[in-house]
């Protein structure tokens, strides 16, 4: 019953995160990933993980207020 409860609070806690990271504009994933892995080196797999989802979150800063879908246009 224990294990149940300790697991069942991580998956919680993670999801928590996840949704967390995903609502957050890109401008400040970029600061938290700056601030949480500076030193990542880009030869190590978390310094290759952390290049992956810095890419990810600059294309996601590129597309403006992330609103829209990328190749979707404006009808007025």
């Amino acid at each position: 019953m224990q294990l149940q409860i300790v697991i069942a609070g991580v998956l919680v806690a993670l999801s928590a995160a996840y949704a967390t990271w995903r609502l957050l504009p890109a401008a400040r994933r970029l600061w938290l990933l700056e601030r949480l892995l500076p030193a990542a080196q880009e030869h190590t797999r978390l310094g290759r993980w952390r290049a992956r989802v810095r890419k990810a979150a600059l294309a996601d800063a590129a597309r403006g207020c992330q609103g829209c879908a990328p190749d979707s246009r404006v009808r007025r």
